[in-house]
């Protein structure tokens, strides 16, 4: 009776050592494969979890989770069709910054002073936007246009003509001797009337769509203000080209909002009823 006794106890001595063995290499085996799965901690197996940074990498954690790279707002990827946008947002907006000035340099040269003076309004709003959609990039851990700085303003008519790439400010070959050419600032007005249109009905409404769609809150902002202001110059295009010898004169004085870059011809109430900025935001363009 001692004898079964002994033997059954040697043989439940024998299962739990096989059992804890198993147990052992098993629990072993999961861990040391935890630092290569998806979503574990680098502590877990000595690697990096799967969209995680190196420590001192940047990038916070977004509600104690995974850290999102280069420091994206959380819930957006660096490389969204928002992003995407603001970026091409940016290029657009400089290349107006230099075509509004190159048609400000032809519409003084031809005597419309006062529509050259509203063209480098409408440049100011455009570099304006320029940075706006700078902030938006910087914020979602983009470089915004590759390094490229805002436009300086062309010097001669020539160069402005060639850095915006625009045929109208190009000179013309005269009739004769004694006939002037045709003054084009008429056309620059036409041109930037269907640009301006285009923005605020297609291109911006797109990126404000898709901004939503997306959530992105301050790339929402950015876009409505541009989108906004693109229809708002397009009015004061229109205005002018009704009449341009009415615009000759000079004296006329436009204001730019510093933040939102609304462009009014004259100061109302105490604030920019666009982004609701004190009036001290304005800039006056003569």
């Amino acid at each position: 009776m001692i004898g079964r006794r002994g033997f059954l106890a040697s043989l439940a001595v024998l299962f739990a050592a096989t059992l804890a063995a198993v147990l052992y290499f098993f629990l072993r085996s999961r861990g040391g494969g935890a630092g290569r799965s998806a979503g574990a901690s680098p502590a877990s197996g000595g690697g990096l979890a799967v969209g995680s940074e190196p420590s001192g990498a940047g990038g916070a954690s977004a509600g104690g989770g995974l850290p999102v790279g280069n420091g994206a707002p959380a819930g957006r990827a660096p490389d969204s069709r928002t992003v995407s946008n603001l970026m091409a947002a940016y290029d657009r907006s400089l290349a107006l910054e230099v075509k509004r000035l190159a048609f400000a340099a032809v519409a003084d040269a031809e005597g419309f002073r006062d529509i050259a003076t509203l063209f480098r309004a409408a440049a100011r709003a455009d570099a304006i936007h320029a940075a706006l959609f700078t902030e938006r990039l910087a914020a979602a851990g983009t470089p915004s246009g590759g390094g490229r700085t805002a436009a300086a303003p062309p010097s001669g008519l020539g160069a402005a003509a060639r850095i915006a790439g625009c045929p109208e400010v190009q000179p013309q070959p005269t009739g004769g001797a004694d006939a002037a050419p045709p003054p084009r600032t008429p056309g620059n007005l036409r041109s930037c009337i269907e640009e301006n249109i285009r923005l605020h009905d297609t291109v911006y409404a797109d990126f404000l769509k898709t901004a939503r769609e997306e959530r992105d809150k301050a790339a929402v902002e950015a876009f409505n203000y541009a989108r906004t202001v693109a229809g708002e110059l397009a009015s004061l295009f229109s205005k002018a080209l009704e009449n341009p010898d009415a615009w000759k004169a000079g004296g006329r004085t436009f204001y730019v909002c510093s933040v939102c870059g609304r462009v009014q011809t004259g100061l109302k109430g105490t604030q920019c009823t666009l982004c609701f900025a004190d009036n001290s935001k304005f800039v006056a363009v003569r």
